[in-house]
């Protein structure tokens, strides 16, 4: 998959931080089952990465 979204000019973590603010923005979802719909098999390591695209952890983005 990363070797077709370079191909075609994109990134993982682009297309996983756009998801992921979809996702919690819809208030739909718990951040444990986002976190596993987009590849993580902890919440922690989701955190670390969320924290890393936007500057924010995703409970802070959630309260927004």
């Amino acid at each position: 998959m990363q070797r077709k979204l370079k191909e075609e000019g994109g990134k993982y973590q682009n297309i996983a931080c756009s998801l992921a603010i979809y996702y919690i923005s819809s208030g739909n979802y718990p951040l444990k089952d986002i976190s596993w719909m987009l590849g993580y098999n902890e919440l922690s390591a989701f955190t670390r990465a969320f924290n890393r695209w936007t500057g924010s952890t995703p409970v802070h983005y959630q309260s927004l």
